[in-house]
C-alpha cells in the first residue's frame, strides 16, 4: 500500500511538468486523485453488494493489480525520473 501512496504523491508534480501529456488526460488524472483523496464520499459496488468507506478502499485492489501488472515500466518509468532529476 505505500507504494501507492507515493506513486499518488508523485503523479501531480510529474504531471504538471510534462509538455507530452494532453490537458484532458491531466484533468483526468486530478478528477481521480480528487476521489483518492475524499474520505468522506462512500462508494457502493453494485455488482457485490458491498459498501465501502472511500473511493480509495473501493479501488485499492485494482490499483494494486495494476502498478504489479506494470512493475517493469513503472521501474523504468521512475528510474527515468530520478536521473533527470539529477541532471
Amino acid at each position: 500500500m505505500e507504494v501507492v501512496q507515493v506513486i499518488i504523491y508523485m503523479i501531480p508534480n510529474e504531471l504538471s511538468e510534462s509538455p507530452k501529456v494532453s490537458d484532458l488526460m491531466k484533468q483526468k488524472v486530478k478528477d481521480f486523485l480528487d476521489k483518492m483523496n475524499d474520505k468522506y464520499t462512500q462508494r457502493i459496488d453494485c455488482t457485490e453488494n458491498k459498501t465501502y468507506k472511500t473511493y480509495k478502499d473501493f479501488k485499492i485492489n485494482d490499483i494494486v493489480f495494476l502498478l504489479y501488472n506494470n512493475n517493469e515500466k513503472l521501474t523504468k518509468n521512475i528510474e527515468n525520473i530520478l536521473l533527470n532529476n539529477k541532471k
